[in-house]
């Protein structure tokens, strides 16, 4: 069976299929004039982006175009999701500060859902980490608990992969 949406296209590795359909979601919200839902596909778009090689500055752009669109109106989930993912792709290009810039944004939206909350966590220990607070691991720890809160399997894949990359440094 086909997966039916974007989401499931990526969990089933079928990027190039995901990417394809953010993009035609994208452009109907903004037929639409759909601000959050345009922001959120275009959200999503920047994580397939990444995973499809499209490089962070390309999947940065477009996450920049989606916090934009995100932030002008109240703040969602997806907002929070958007600057986790502006977190991580910070952290991985190893712009430590623009990490945690990111996350006091996510934590200043206030209690984020378990996911995010947790991812958040993630990208906070990674910049922490890179800057040379060993605190960092406490915050990678937490994500642990915090995924495993979950009871979703994939939701642990992020925060035990970064836990472990540390902890073994």
């Amino acid at each position: 069976a086909r997966p039916p949406c974007p989401e499931e296209h990526g969990r089933w590795g079928q990027l190039a299929e995901a990417e394809h359909l953010y993009r035609e979601a994208i452009a109907g919200f903004e037929t639409q004039n759909d601000v959050a839902g345009a922001g959120e596909a275009m959200s999503r778009l920047a994580i397939v982006t990444g995973e499809l090689g499209g490089g962070i500055a390309e999947a940065g752009g477009l996450l920049e175009r989606a916090i934009s669109l995100l932030e002008q109106v109240p703040p969602s989930e997806a907002l929070a999701e958007a600057y986790v993912s502006s977190g991580l792709f910070q952290a991985m290009a190893g712009r430590p500060e623009q990490a945690l810039a990111a996350v006091c944004k996510v934590l200043a939206l206030g209690e984020p859902a378990p996911k995010p909350r947790s991812w958040a966590l993630v990208a906070r220990g990674m910049a922490r980490v890179t800057l040379g607070d060993v605190g960092g691991i406490e915050d990678l720890r937490e994500a642990v608990r915090v995924a495993r809160s979950l009871a979703m399997p994939t939701a642990l894949v992020l925060p035990l992969g970064n836990l472990a990359e540390h902890e073994w440094l």
